[in-house]
């Protein structure tokens, strides 16, 4: 019985973590060593157009503003046309991979549209949720 169990409980695990795609790992001076997952199956299309969520986990505590935080939710717009993203949503987790409580709430966040750096994560993204464009 405690086989059956524990060998349930790592097929629940594994799934619940499934859902998040490793796309890339960085570190940048200001905010430390960081890793990007992407949510394929959030992907959703509108003619050129495509949302995505993605998750960014943090070695290091963030804080800003005084409010700290491991992960970082975000569903995107990119423009696979344009080369182009921009936010609408996002979530700050106390802990790693959304894990623990929500420390920042901006639902309907909808920022301006950027332009795509080349070479960046976010071209990276913008290709997963394009389809490899």
């Amino acid at each position: 019985m405690k086989k059956i169990v524990i060998m349930m409980l790592l097929f629940v695990s594994t799934n619940v973590l499934a859902e998040w795609t490793k796309v890339s790992a960085a570190s940048v001076v200001t905010i430390g060593d960081f890793t990007v997952y992407a949510d394929i199956q959030s992907i959703r299309k509108n003619g050129n157009k495509v949302k995505m969520w993605k998750l960014v986990d943090f070695k290091t505590v963030q804080n800003i503003d005084n409010v700290r935080y491991l992960s970082m939710l975000v569903r995107e717009e990119y423009d696979c046309l344009e080369e182009t993203s921009r936010r609408l949503d996002g979530y700050e987790y106390s802990g790693n991979m959304k894990n623990g409580d929500i420390v920042t709430s901006l639902p309907n966040l909808i920022e301006q549209s950027e332009t795509v750096i080349p070479g960046s994560v976010i071209e990276t993204l913008l290709k997963v949720a394009c389809g490899g464009k």
